[in-house]
């Protein structure tokens, strides 16, 4: 049964859009937001050491395996992460590095040094000592995830991908 065209008119004239419409502005909003910070947001991008230990006071050598050089330069800033007892994280300390020592090519080294230069803090309970160990974490880069999610699908062809599993970092350290 077809409904008379008065009554429809007057349905659509006792309709309220405004509830529609301030969702799809609320929506509006929050996708400008989400943009925002999609292309401008910064996530930062680490190079983990193999291994390191302070030595000579303020010195820290850090083990870094061959494919970690091409991004590592002097006057990055760092973080020793301690070590205590049972492989427990016990502190951390800011350093810079200082210098980058990469292995001759000649050789079949996997790994090469990176000195770095330890701060001191006055507030900090860690005192430097020779011969504490731990992992070094430089940052290497800044992207928005944008830039993240189109390196990661291989957009940027002649960036490296940024792997999310450690044991494909470093294919040569597989058994």
């Amino acid at each position: 049964m077809s409904s008379p065209f008065s009554r429809t008119m007057r349905s659509l004239h006792a309709d309220s859009f405004r509830p529609a419409l301030i969702g799809l502005i609320v929506a509006i909003i929050l996708l400008v937001a989400w943009c925002t910070w999609f292309f401008f947001a910064q996530v930062t991008l680490y190079e983990r050491s193999q291994s390191a230990h302070i030595s000579n006071g303020e010195i820290i050598i850090a083990e870094f395996s061959a494919e970690s050089f091409s991004r590592i330069q002097r006057g990055q800033s760092a973080r020793l992460y301690i070590e205590g007892a049972m492989g427990q994280q016990v502190g951390s300390i800011p350093a810079l590095v200082t210098d980058v020592i990469s292995p001759p090519k000649h050789e079949q080294k996997k790994s090469g040094e990176v000195r770095l230069f330890a701060f001191a803090e006055a507030a900090s309970p860690i005192r430097f000592q020779d011969e504490l160990t731990g992992q070094v974490e430089i940052e290497v880069e800044q992207l928005s995830p944008a830039q993240l999610v189109m390196r990661i699908s291989g957009v940027f062809v002649d960036m490296p991908k940024v792997s999310f599993s450690p044991q494909n970092a470093h294919p040569e350290s597989k058994l």
